[in-house]
C-alpha cells in the first residue's frame, strides 16, 4: 500500500511538472477578428508551454487592463500602439489582418477614400484606434460611442450617415443586434496587419513566442485558421 501512495505521489508531481501555465490576455468585447488571432496564438503558445485565457472588455479598457499588467497582454492590434501604452512589448510578426469597410445604410454613395467621408456624418467607436488616427490624420471628425450596437443603432435611425469597421466586427454586430438597414459599402478602404503586444513583465517570452510565430507563418498556418474560421461563420 505504501508502495502504491508513493508512486501516486510520484506521478503527481510529474504530470503538475509538465503542466502548461496559464498566460491571460485581453481582447475587445464583440470584436470577432480577435477570435482569429486568439486561435492563432492559443496554438503558438501551447508550443512554448502556456495555456491561453482570454479576458473581454470594451476596446479601450481591454488596452488600459494589459498595460496596467491586470491581464498578461492584448491579444493583437495594430502596430505603433506602444508609443501611447508605453508597458506594451509588440511581437514582431503579424498575426493576422483586418479590412476597414464604411458601413452605411443600402444605397448609400460609395466611398473608396478615407476623404470622401468629408461631409458625413462618421460615428466611431472608442478604442478602434486605426480608425482614430486614420481620421485625425485627415483632419475628419466623427462622433465617439463606446459600443458597436450604439453606432449602428444612430446611423439606422439616421442620425449619422457612417461608421468604420473591420469587416468581419461590423457583419457580426449587425446579426448579433438584429440592424438590417446598415451594410458594408464598397471595397475595403485599408488593409492592417494586427500584431501581439505582451505586458512588459513579459518581455521574456518574445524572443520564443517570435520564433515559433514565425515557423506558423512560413507553413502557412496563419491563412489555414483564418480561412477555416470565415468559413465556419460565413464571412
Amino acid at each position: 500500500m505504501k508502495n502504491i501512495y508513493g508512486l501516486l505521489i510520484v506521478l503527481s508531481v510529474s504530470f503538475s511538472s509538465h503542466a502548461n501555465k496559464d498566460i491571460t490576455l485581453s481582447a475587445p468585447t464583440g470584436a470577432v477578428i480577435q477570435d482569429v488571432s486568439v486561435l492563432i496564438l492559443e496554438e503558438a503558445y501551447r508550443e512554448i508551454g502556456y495555456d491561453v485565457k482570454v479576458e473581454r472588455f470594451p476596446n479601450e479598457r481591454a488596452l488600459i487592463y494589459a498595460n496596467n499588467g491586470k491581464t498578461d497582454g492584448d491579444v493583437s492590434r495594430i502596430k505603433g500602439l506602444n508609443k501611447k501604452y508605453e508597458n506594451l512589448v509588440r511581437v514582431p510578426v503579424a498575426i493576422n489582418f483586418l479590412e476597414a469597410y464604411a458601413f452605411m445604410k443600402p444605397g448609400s454613395p460609395v466611398i473608396n477614400d478615407w476623404p470622401e467621408f468629408e461631409g458625413h456624418r462618421v460615428v466611431c467607436v472608442r478604442g478602434i484606434k486605426f480608425v482614430e488616427k486614420i481620421l485625425r490624420d485627415n483632419s475628419l471628425s466623427c462622433t465617439v460611442v463606446g459600443r458597436f450596437n450604439q453606432a449602428l443603432k444612430l446611423i439606422s435611425m439616421g442620425r449619422m450617415d457612417a461608421t468604420i469597421f473591420p469587416k468581419m466586427v461590423g457583419v457580426n454586430a449587425i446579426r448579433k443586434f438584429g440592424v438590417e438597414d446598415v451594410v458594408p459599402i464598397g471595397k475595403p478602404l485599408k488593409t492592417i496587419p494586427l500584431f501581439h503586444y505582451v505586458n512588459i513583465k513579459n518581455t521574456g517570452l518574445v524572443p520564443e513566442l517570435t520564433a515559433v510565430l514565425e515557423k506558423m507563418k512560413g507553413n502557412n498556418r496563419f491563412s489555414e485558421i483564418r480561412s477555416q474560421y470565415v468559413k465556419e461563420n460565413n464571412y
